[in-house]
């Protein structure tokens, strides 16, 4: 999978982080947030062992 964050002030501040089936869990440390920020994620799929393309994006959800 691939997980796009990205905060509501500063769209252009995204960040893509992969989660893999060695590694499925994503962390994200408080300190990379800023308190009364809204921020959005959307994920997407691959599967590799079948040679697919990405999916397409998620609808994204919201929090603070």
């Amino acid at each position: 999978y691939a997980v796009n964050i990205w905060s509501e002030n500063d769209p252009a501040d995204s960040r893509i982080h992969n989660v893999t089936y060695l590694k499925p869990t994503l962390r994200i440390p408080a300190r990379t947030l800023k308190s009364g920020i809204s921020y959005r994620a959307r994920v997407r799929a691959w599967a590799q062992d079948y040679n697919t393309t990405w999916s397409e994006w998620s609808p994204s959800t919201k929090w603070y």
